[in-house]
């Protein structure tokens, strides 16, 4: 298995290097509803000195689709800016380790958040089967929470700290499920451009259709000035640009008390700019028909930062510029935010946007995988 940094919290997990703290087991109150389930309150356990908790065991039952864990601050002390809070580790009952740290697993479908900071409502992870893999295992699973120096992934164990960690399992949905869909334009995308991605939209929609997900689109956002320079938008390495976007979207985007608290079957956010420009470290540049933030994807469960990026009709891009062609780019990146990378052919999800119009469904593994995430709605 290969797994990314972040070593030191799954060492600690398994040697027990540190003693750990007993929880303060308290009433599940107020837990939101996620999808009809509701977030189960595993009591609030105190940071040992390695800035873990200790380990939290979630009987998933069988039948799950997607298990979805949340870390949030104790009640005492507040904690200092300087320090986010994380998923320490999560294992499933045969021994397979889903997250080490916050990293993400190649072997596997788990989504982290980035860092949350104290003043968040929580750091949330989602976990789920990648396409063409087996359910979720019944059964025992091992989760710890942790405490990190922002930034720097580095565990930290501030006197008497403690985090409230509490876990949901979804239902694997056997009928038709939904996603939510919000446009959010740039200011620059004049009103006649937007009109025409209407077209583009209800393409996307069907290639969603055919993996047996309906897409459903909440109310556009028009981004009004002052906003960052989005013509072009620059993607590329130490440039910002997308996390200046994310700004300006979440300071635009309202957040009611489910979308803040929970975060599951919020709207995938599609966000519209003239052009993408890819910047090359080495100073190559190259024009891009889509972009999806913290590729390859998954939701981020505890705010409204992960979203796709497309570019107008007018980008220069090569590949599709018609409605149908464009449409399954939108498929193609909101397919990245769902938890899938690319793949072979044939899939919408295969790379080259010189032959995408000829790639027009998700597979049926990537239909499977895309109704197991906690971004898509059951019944």
């Amino acid at each position: 298995m290969r797994l990314a940094a972040g070593a030191w919290l799954l060492s600690a997990l398994a040697c027990g290097s540190a003693a750990d703290p007993e929880p303060d087991v308290s009433p599940d109150v107020g837990a939101a509803p996620a999808q009809g389930a509701a977030w189960h309150d595993h009591g609030v356990w105190p940071v040992n000195a390695v800035g873990l908790t200790g380990e939290v065991v979630v009987d998933l039952p069988a039948g799950s689709r997607s298990l979805l864990v949340r870390v949030r601050p104790g009640p005492g002390a507040p904690l200092p800016s300087s320090v986010c809070f994380a998923i320490g580790g999560v294992v499933a009952p045969d021994g397979t380790v889903w997250s080490e740290g916050t990293a993400w697993s190649e072997d596997t479908e788990a989504r982290a958040d980035e860092d949350a900071a104290p003043d968040q409502p929580g750091y949330a992870l989602g976990l789920w089967p990648r396409a063409g893999q087996p359910p979720l295992p019944a059964g025992a699973w091992r989760v710890r929470g942790a405490l990190v120096a922002c930034g720097a992934q580095t565990p930290v164990a501030p006197p008497g700290a403690a985090l409230q960690v509490e876990t949901v399992a979804l239902p694997a949905v056997s009928g038709p499920m939904t996603l939510g869909v919000r446009r959010v334009y740039a200011p620059e995308v004049d009103e006649a451009q937007r009109q025409a991605w209407d077209p583009v939209f209800q393409h996307a929609s069907e290639v969603f259709a055919a993996a047996g997900i309906e897409v459903v689109e909440e109310p556009p956002l028009l981004l009004a000035p002052p906003a960052p320079g989005l013509a072009p938008l620059r993607v590329g390495v130490g440039l910002g640009e997308v996390d200046a976007l994310a700004a300006v979207v979440e300071a635009h985007e309202p957040q009611g008390p489910a979308a803040a608290d929970v975060g599951v079957g919020a709207p995938a956010l599609v966000v519209v700019v003239p052009c993408i420009d890819r910047v090359d470290p080495a100073g190559g540049q190259t024009r891009l028909l889509g972009h999806a933030t913290r590729l390859p994807g998954g939701p981020r469960l505890a705010g409204w930062a992960s979203f796709v990026v497309v570019g107008t009709s007018d980008c220069g891009a090569p590949g599709p510029q018609d409605a149908e062609g464009l449409g399954r780019v939108v498929a193609h990146e909101l397919g990245h935010l769902l938890g899938l990378p690319h793949a072979a052919p044939p899939s919408v999800m295969t790379p080259g946007p010189e032959t995408l119009s000829e790639r027009p469904r998700f597979t049926d593994a990537e239909a499977v995988a895309l109704r197991a995430s906690p971004l898509v709605v059951g019944p």
